[in-house]
């Protein structure tokens, strides 16, 4: 099913992205200085342990004024994810830089994507620990396919929101389970217990998409 999809394998580099306005800047802006402030030696301990066992390999991980951060590999995905204040992550959106190298037969494209989460919901738990990404890589499949039919794909393209729209429901419940994952870890991590605060103000109980980039 997933034929379009080979040889695939991670990168950290985010220095091809151009710059938006929002939330997307703000948080490549912290990916900018970690690059600076990060090193590449993270000593075993039971959390990245934990994080072993869910076949996911932490890359790097700090807290850059109040915002945790924390880079990570799955299934061929690099993930970067802005947690935001750790002590409020299960109230707050998560933000994810998505990156991913595909290997077609005479190119090799390199897909950014940044999408914004809604807090980790306990209610749609279904106490599955894996992540396969099977949503994921369906949304790639129709970014590829509709890239081939348009002369400049982004996140604006009225084709793609309805793409993505047709999406949205799984990848929210897919991503709830990575958001469990990585809220897991960070307890282990920080030896914290998270949790919500009671009189937070309610947040958008939405996925959303906020860029997609081809670099060819």
């Amino acid at each position: 099913m997933l034929e379009k999809i080979t040889n695939i394998s991670a990168g950290s580099d985010y220095k091809n992205a151009t710059s938006k306005t929002g939330r997307y800047n703000r948080t490549s802006q912290f990916i900018n200085a970690l690059n600076s402030s990060m090193t590449d030696s993270i000593s075993l301990s039971p959390a990245v342990s934990y994080l072993n066992s869910l076949n996911w390999k932490l890359k790097k991980i700090n807290k850059f004024k109040e915002n945790l951060i924390v880079i990570f590999e799955l299934n061929g995905y690099e993930f970067t994810a802005n947690v935001g204040y750790p002590e409020t992550a299960l109230n707050n959106h998560i933000d994810y830089f998505i990156k991913k190298f595909i290997e077609k037969l005479s190119s090799r494209i390199e897909m950014n994507l940044s999408l914004e989460t809604p807090p980790y919901n306990r209610e749609l738990q279904e106490n599955q620990n894996e992540v396969d990404l099977f949503y994921l890589n369906l949304f790639i499949n129709d970014i590829l396919e509709l890239n081939e039919k348009v002369y400049e794909l982004n996140e604006n393209n009225y084709e793609l929101i309805k793409l993505f729209n047709s999406r949205e429901n799984n990848l929210k419940h897919e991503f709830n389970m990575i958001n469990e994952n990585l809220f897991h870890f960070i307890e282990k991590y920080l030896s914290i217990k998270l949790r919500p605060i009671s009189n937070a103000e309610p947040v958008e109980d939405k996925i959303l998409l906020r860029r997609v980039q081809l670099i060819k």
